[in-house]
Parts: structure tokens; sequence; C-alpha cells
């Protein structure tokens, strides 16, 4: 084997290296051009973009307390998601121990989503259909900023647990000390790879509780094994 191959960089080197180089214009470009469906392409563009703009965010106390500020709000739509829950969780367990005629069982997800909202050409608030927005919005995990409610997930929980504090990531560069930062921003930057511009940037945020009611039933498709038998010729 020549030893010189292993100075030799790998591809996902190579396409890192690439992306350093591209502009913040090209990158986001290029994310807009593949759209939200690209998978490691996609992320190894949104990472590069976020590294960009976070290189030149400036840590200012107005840009602290926008970002302390949204992580409030944040919290706010999980614990109002929370006592929301909570009655609906206690009915559809009484439901299920006393044996309803519908409900066997449910699932119940409180969710939080953040947007960058625009005026359109007439004047109304949307995310854009093109542009990065657009992308970082659909690339965000289906699952995350997601708490699926039974009794026991509601108590305590990673996203307005305030005994979890996130203000010591790296990212944050000792900025936050003495402030608290959730779970929930984190899962925007080191997640969704939103940048601290983009977050800064969220005018618009959907709590919503997502609520199925379920019900099984046992089939057999040709019946049991006597009734096939009488089907015979």
């Amino acid at each position: 084997m020549n030893n010189s191959d292993n100075n030799k960089p790998d591809d996902s080197s190579k396409i890192r290296d690439e992306l350093h180089a591209c502009t913040l214009e090209q990158l986001e470009r290029k994310i807009s051009l593949i759209g939200c469906h690209s998978g490691d392409k996609l992320r190894a563009l949104l990472l590069a973009r976020q590294l960009k703009l976070n290189a030149s965010f400036e840590w200012t106390q107005e840009n602290i307390e926008k970002l302390l500020a949204l992580d409030r709000r944040m919290i706010e739509c999980f614990e109002k998601l929370r006592d929301e829950a909570k009655p609906l969780l206690a009915e559809f367990q009484k439901r299920i121990e006393t044996k309803d005629a519908f409900l066997q069982d449910f699932e119940m997800d409180a969710k939080v989503t953040p947007f960058i909202l625009e005026a359109n050409e007439n004047g109304e608030l949307e995310v854009l259909d093109t542009g990065v927005e657009r992308v970082l919005s659909e690339f965000l995990p289906e699952n995350e900023l997601t708490i699926r409610c039974r009794t026991w997930t509601l108590e305590d929980n990673i996203y307005f647990n305030d005994e979890l504090n996130w203000n010591s990531d790296p990212v944050f560069e000792g900025k936050l000390n003495g402030h608290y930062i959730s779970f929930a921003i984190h899962v925007l930057h080191e997640r969704a790879l939103w940048s601290f511009p983009d977050i800064l940037k969220i005018n618009y945020l959907r709590a919503e509780l997502i609520v199925r009611r379920q019900h099984f039933v046992k089939t057999t498709a040709l019946g049991s094994a006597e009734e096939k038998k009488q089907q015979c010729p």
C-alpha cells in the first residue's frame, strides 16, 4: 500500500472544504435548489451555512435578551400544551379502564413549530415558498420539539425542566452563564442546524396538541379454518 494514500483527504473532508470555500449566497442558492429532501447533502450545506452565519454573530446584550425571550415563549407553549393534555390523559385512561366501547388506546403529541414569516406580495405573512426559510422549517425533524404525551412524560419533561440547563453548550461561548437555556433552543441549533441569526428571526410559534383516538378490530381475511374447509369444492 502506498503510504501517501493515508494522507489523502476522504470524500467527506473534501466536500466540507469545498462548502467552506463557498460564499453565503452560494450556499443558500444550493440549499434553495435542492430542497428539503436531500439527506446528507442538505445537512452538509446547512451546517456550512450555519458556521458562516454564527461566525459573524455578535453576542450583544440585545441579541442575548431576544434569545432568552424566545426561549421563554417556547417553554410557555410547552407548558400550555401540558396543561391542555393532562385532563385529556385522565379522561382517556378512565375510558380505557372502564372498557369504553370505542377507545382502546390513543396517541397524543404536543408539538411546537417555529416559523420565520415574511410578507408576500399582498402584505400577508407566510413562509415563502422559495428560500432558505422554507427549507429550515421543513428540515426540522418531525419528532423534534414534540412530546409523546403520557402521564409520566409530562412530569419534569426535558423541554421544560429548569434543572436541565443547556447554557453551557460550547456554541454559546460562555455568554449565557447565569441564564437558563431550554432543550428547545438546543434542538433548533444542534439538530435542525438553524444559525443564531435564524433563531432570532423566528416571529411565530404554533403549539398544537395532536390526538389520535384508536380502536382495534381483529379480523381473519378468509374466516376460520373450518369456514375455509366449507368453502372448498
